[in-house]
């Protein structure tokens, strides 16, 4: 793999944590790979340990961001090899009731 594209796939993911704060939803959905799995790590949290494909995004990020007023995620450490890609991610949410 050439650094080039290992950058690309930062600034991707990157990017999909500045839409996914913004509220962006179809540019989240743009920007995952179809086979795209997601395993967050805070799944006791979730209906699932696992989000397969666009459509579980959309999914986890409902689940993610309905109970608050504001959610927030950044990636702070990106990293990537051919199959995966990992960052370590600070979370916030405000407001929001018990439900």
């Amino acid at each position: 793999m050439t650094t080039g594209v290992v950058d690309d796939r930062v600034e991707i993911f990157h990017r999909f944590h500045e839409a996914w704060t913004s509220g962006d939803l179809p540019n989240v959905l743009a920007l995952v790979d179809p086979d795209v799995v997601a395993r967050p790590l805070h799944r006791i949290l979730f209906t699932r340990s696992e989000f397969h494909g666009p459509d579980g995004i959309r999914e986890w990020y409902n689940e993610m961001t309905e109970p608050w007023d504001r959610f927030g995620s950044s990636a702070t450490a990106a990293t990537t090899t051919s199959t995966l890609a990992s960052a370590s991610c600070a979370t916030s949410a405000t407001g929001g009731s018990s439900r």
